[in-house]
């Protein structure tokens, strides 16, 4: 910033006193030769115009702060003219004589308004320069002012006349940073309009409809004026393209007006009055913007609660999304009934809020819907209906069909079933929400669960379930969130491993029997889950088993029992087991053997027998007894279950006779064995129970 002054009368003197910028710079000179007679009497000014003794010079701006009070003014008044008056010294050359006025309310800060480019009129002084604020002037309300002289060049020039009787109201710097000027008053004066108004309807704030009709208001004293001219802003006062009334004459005040179908939220009034020459006299514009809308809001968009839903709570929160409007929402109108016409109507409700909650009668169907209203009065169109239903009711515990009862599948692919639950309860209903189900599994009764399926129907498919035992149960919930009890949970197992191949035993292979009925023995099969079920014999005439022979469902777990065997033949055996999954193993070896029933006391054919063990069961050993009608090579041996032979009872001749057979079983386990007795011609087995 930059000030500097010169006094007139040390000027004349010839006395130069020069100061580094900033600070004042004062030079006398004689100011008799330059008192000018101008008549201000139209102007109010704190300067003496007619007793000029400074010459000043300061940028950015030079600023006089004007109370309106001090000259008698009553509020409102528009300031319709500016002046000020400037003095051009032939040893200050002026760089530039351009300038604007700026006109500041009493914060020093706000701008009113703004000229544009004015020139300067030299002189010692010169004449003032005069600046006409119609047709927009600028009106004051309340408290001062200020007005500011801004040159163009950051010298300060062109330079102005200023007298020296101070009071306090001169000022030089910029907005927020005024600096006294103590020396005297700057040459800058004011005038206002001989009239006085303003505009009192629409005044700001207002919300008005496009396409309706409104009444505008407005003052203007003294009542002797041509016209009254009315015309619309829609950018915040910088333009009045639109004409509101053209010629209103006195004493009317008001005009009932058609609003245009515009939009915008920066509208203000602005009032001409025309003096009885016909002559722009006085300018008022709203204080503030209003709005007009010509749109109205659209419809809300719904949230809660959604379409076709179901809620477990009486007290029931809906929500929507705000929508935008130019003037703004007033308020939304939510609506419930009973039915989707919305004649039935359970309550109405208009909220500022996009959101409300509302307490109803359980287990029934409801219909919602809201529409918006803007400031300006305009409801919107009303949303899409939804529906809801409140339901409180629990639904039914299932009934689990299948698998039930512990079986075993041999699929890790599980179908499973159970009976259905109607909406809630097996009446359904209205109020009664779709029903969905949750199934859970898992390989311990507890259930933890180790896999959760839903489902909307009763019944579903697990697939990649492993080899285990599983427990299973369901509950049922419907769509409003109420959940049953779990069914009582059931099991079933899954095993897809087929079971161990039987391994046979007697008769051995090649091996001969002479009795039309004979046991056909192996060793029980192990399953690794589900256990083993049955065994399937086969006995046939060939290896083939193309002529097979009737064998009887095995009379325990690793005996079959064969009556009215053919004798004089060959026959060929095997046997493969069942789990209780339905898995086959594969067929054990195939073992032939003789039947010689019919030939016995032929020669080369000798025949024995071989009686019960005893004691049965055997404790600490066992006994056999076994007769040969004639001399013959014997083996005696003792199996395990296992098929590991225990001991050796006899390996050798025989004579014919009798022969009595022990077995120490002190040291053996618990268990069951076979005794197995062969000679060239035949053999036989009988098994027995070692108990400890």
């Amino acid at each position: 910033m930059y000030c500097a002054t010169i006094l007139l009368a040390a000027f004349a003197l010839g006395t130069q006193v020069n100061v580094p910028a900033g600070e004042d710079r004062q030079m006398a000179v004689d100011t008799k030769e330059q008192q000018t007679e101008i008549d201000f009497s139209e102007w109010l000014s704190y300067a003496d115009y007619n007793a000029v003794a400074w010459v000043m010079w300061a940028s950015p701006e030079r600023a006089t702060k004007f109370d309106p009070a001090y000259f008698g003014l009553t509020y409102p008044f528009q300031i319709a003219r500016v002046n000020a008056m400037f003095y051009y010294h032939p040893a200050l050359p002026w760089p530039d004589s351009t300038f604007r006025f700026r006109i500041y309310s009493g914060d020093g800060r706000t701008l009113l308004y703004q000229s544009g480019a004015i020139e300067a009129v030299a002189g010692r002084p010169g004449p003032p320069v005069v600046h006409s604020l119609i047709p927009s002037g600028v009106n004051i309300g309340s408290g001062e002012f200020y007005v500011t002289v801004v040159p163009a060049d950051t010298s300060g020039h062109p330079s102005s006349a200023a007298d020296s009787l101070p009071e306090g109201r001169s000022y030089w710097g910029e907005p927020g940073n005024w600096r006294r000027w103590t020396t005297g008053e700057y040459c800058i004066a004011f005038s206002v309009s001989d009239f006085a108004g303003r505009v009192l309807a629409p005044e700001g704030g207002e919300y008005w409809v496009g396409g309706d009709t409104y009444t505008v208001m407005w003052t203007v004293d003294p009542k002797d004026y041509l016209r009254s001219r009315l015309r619309l802003s829609t950018d915040g006062g910088s333009t009045f393209p639109i004409s509101i009334a053209p010629d209103v004459p006195p004493p009317e005040t008001t005009y009932r007006w058609g609003v245009p179908e515009l939009n915008s939220v920066a509208c203000r009034v602005r009032l001409q009055v025309f003096d009885t020459l016909g002559t722009l006299a006085f300018v008022a514009v709203s204080d503030s913007d209003f709005t007009i809308d010509s749109e109205a809001p659209a419809a809300p968009l719904l949230i809660e609660p959604p379409d076709g839903s179901a809620v477990n709570n009486a007290s029931v929160v809906f929500r929507w999304r705000g929508v935008a409007d130019l003037s703004g929402v007033d308020y939304y109108t939510v609506q419930i009934a009973y039915d989707s016409g919305f004649t039935a109507l359970v309550d109405t409700a208009r909220l500022a809020d996009t959101s409300y909650a509302r307490t109803l009668p359980s287990d029934t169907a409801y219909f919602w819907r809201a529409r918006a209203t803007d400031r300006s009065g305009q409801a919107g169109p009303w949303s899409s209906a939804w529906r809801f239903e409140i339901d409180l009711q629990v639904p039914e515990t299932p009934t689990l069909l299948e698998p039930v009862g512990g079986p075993w599948l041999e699929s890790t692919t599980v179908p499973f079933r159970w009976t259905p639950v109607v909406f809630g309860k097996a009446s359904g209903g209205p109020g009664f929400s779709p029903v969905f189900y949750i199934l859970q599994l898992d390989t311990v009764r507890g259930i933890r669960p180790l896999m959760t399926d839903t489902a909307a129907v009763p019944f579903d498919t697990l697939p990649f379930l492993f080899e285990s035992r599983y427990w299973w149960r369901v509950r049922a919930y419907d769509q409003a969130g109420n959940q049953g009890d779990f069914s009582p949970s059931d099991s079933f197992g899954i095993d897809m491993s087929a079971p161990q191949v039987p391994r046979l035993i007697y008769p051995p292979h090649l091996g001969g029997v002479n009795a039309d009925t004979t046991s056909l023995i192996w060793h029980a099969s192990d399953d690794n889950l589900s256990g083993t079920e049955s065994y399937h014999v086969q006995l046939a005439r060939d290896s083939l088993f193309t002529d097979t022979i009737p064998v009887p469902a095995p009379v325990t777990p690793d005996t079959a029992e064969v009556c009215s065997l053919p004798g004089a033949a060959d026959y060929y055996w095997h046997v493969r087991a069942r789990d209780r999954a339905g898995n086959w193993s594969r067929w054990s070896l195939t073992r032939m053997f003789s039947c010689y029933v019919g030939l016995a006391g032929r020669k080369g054919i000798p025949s024995f027998g071989l009686a019960p063990a005893g004691p049965q069961p055997a404790i600490r050993g066992a006994r056999f007894v076994l007769t040969l009608a004639e001399a013959s090579r014997v083996e005696a041996l003792v199996y395990d279950a296992t098929g590991k032979v225990m001991a050796t009872l006899a390996a050798g001749i025989l004579g014919a006779g009798r022969h009595e057979l022990q077995w120490d079983a002190q040291s053996a386990s618990a268990g069951v064995y076979c005794l197995l007795i062969r000679t060239p011609e035949r053999s036989a087995a009988t098994r027995f129970l070692v108990l400890k």
